[in-house]
């Protein structure tokens, strides 16, 4: 049997100070705020993902290694130099340069609890082939928790 996978439904990352953190993901990075239940706080990440912050994540003063952070989450955007531009302008500390292969660029930013997580701009697709992503419905009412 073939699988087939049509992207991810939701991210979530372990944070310790839970309203620190919605403050920084809601105005510094912009992401709109769905909310909060059950002691954790969701996020329209766009095409109906999510990204959630959980409680009882470890914070480092420095930007974390992978053994403290072993997965990054990458928002796609569509313009990068003036997504990090503005960012900048908020406050947002990035990791690095702006890193580029294949047409597709990237940054890196690191939240208030050194949490590493990444902005993409995919490279162009060729007319022949659909674009990745697409408007979809929510899929957190169909989550199991």
């Amino acid at each position: 049997m073939q699988l087939k996978y049509n992207g991810y439904v939701w991210a979530g990352l372990f944070v310790d100070d839970l309203e620190k953190e919605i403050a920084f993901y809601r105005d510094a990075i912009g992401l709109p705020f769905q909310g909060q239940e059950n002691g954790y706080a969701f996020f329209d990440a766009g095409n109906g993902d999510l990204f959630e912050l959980w409680p009882n994540g470890v914070p480092s003063p420095t930007p974390k290694t992978p053994a403290q952070q072993s997965l990054k989450v990458s928002f796609h955007v569509d313009n990068l130099d003036e997504t990090v531009a503005e960012l900048k302008a908020r406050g947002v500390q990035f990791v690095g340069g702006i890193g580029e292969k294949g047409g597709t660029h990237w940054a890196i930013f690191v939240d208030p609890e050194g949490n590493l997580l990444e902005l993409k701009q995919l490279a162009p697709q060729p007319a022949s082939r659909p674009a990745k992503g697409g408007p979809r419905q929510s899929r957190r009412a169909n989550r199991i928790l």
